[in-house]
């Protein structure tokens, strides 16, 4: 086995991925976050924690209320479940979720405080995780309803979902940390991946996708 993945190494899925700022103009629009249904706010948190967390799907869908604490800066939730890539030694995961006071429209940790309460009224003691269907009897989301959140808010921010995946999510946050000066180091423990791991330079350090010329010269056909 190990001779047949030397002649065939694992390769990229993607070549490019996109500008999270495509998404994060969308996002913005969705506020004030009080006048969002259940739906919204579940499109728009799970997207945004997504972002910010450059952690996969799996891992947003195993965030438990009872994890989610308050810090100074924001919160800290704690990941206990294992996940695809835990180990029987690994220490459970943390993800930052801080305030952003700067431009609250995209504050997640104001629209998680905000979910936590909508959610409260319905939340049954049986249901251990954040999120839940947005349709009655609103039951624990599954980390496939979670990416079916994400690809249609993909799609609702006009980008291409058939070239990208929900899981793309992963590559354009931690692509466009590292080219906004953000540390390697902490882009590894942000993302979740040993400081000793390969993966984020062999198959998430991408190129962004920049089609502005292409784009601006039709809206200038429109003339």
């Amino acid at each position: 086995m190990r001779g047949i993945s030397n002649l065939r190494p694992a390769l990229p899925k993607y070549n490019i991925t996109w500008d999270p700022k495509l998404l994060l103009v969308y996002l913005k629009g969705l506020f004030p976050t009080e006048s969002l249904s259940l739906k919204f706010l579940n499109l728009k948190l799970a997207t945004l924690l997504a972002l910010i967390t450059g952690h996969r799907l799996q891992t947003i869908s195993l965030i438990r209320p009872s994890n989610i604490k308050v810090s100074s800066t924001g919160y800290q939730v704690l990941i206990t479940d294992k996940l695809k890539t835990s180990s029987s030694s690994s220490t459970p995961s943390s993800l930052h979720i801080p305030l952003f006071s700067e431009e609250p429209a995209l504050c997640v940790a104001s629209l998680l405080k905000r979910y936590l309460v909508v959610t409260s009224s319905f939340r049954s003691q049986q249901a251990d995780f954040l999120f839940l269907t947005h349709q009655r009897p609103h039951r624990e989301a599954t980390k496939q309803t979670i990416s079916r959140w994400v690809k249609l808010t993909m799609e609702l921010a006009g980008l291409d979902t058939s070239k990208f995946k929900p899981h793309s999510t992963r590559h354009a946050s931690t692509s466009t940390a590292l080219k906004r000066g953000v540390p390697l180091a902490t882009i590894l423990k942000t993302a979740g991946w040993s400081r000793e791991s390969n993966t984020f330079r062999n198959f998430y350090n991408l190129p962004i996708t920049d089609d502005m010329d292409f784009a601006v010269s039709i809206l200038q056909a429109a003339r």
